[in-house]
């Protein structure tokens, strides 16, 4: 459903709860890009069998991740 977020990848910070992405094709030495900054202890990514992406936190919390654009 979100074509802009193929190609990323995408890792968070569980203290801050700052998600970053790289093109996952891109060159070994990138900036990441902060896409979002949010109040989530992040525990992982994940993605479900139709390609969208979903992250989850240490609360229980399942949320799935759209682009905004």
């Amino acid at each position: 459903d979100y074509p802009g977020l193929v190609g990323l990848y995408f890792f968070g910070d569980y203290c801050s709860g700052r998600i970053w992405s790289v093109a996952a094709a891109g060159p070994s030495s990138q900036e990441p890009v902060e896409l979002l900054d949010t109040n989530h202890s992040i525990s992982s990514f994940g993605e479900s069998e139709d390609g969208e992406l979903y992250m989850t936190d240490l609360g229980g919390t399942l949320l799935r991740v759209v682009d905004s654009s």
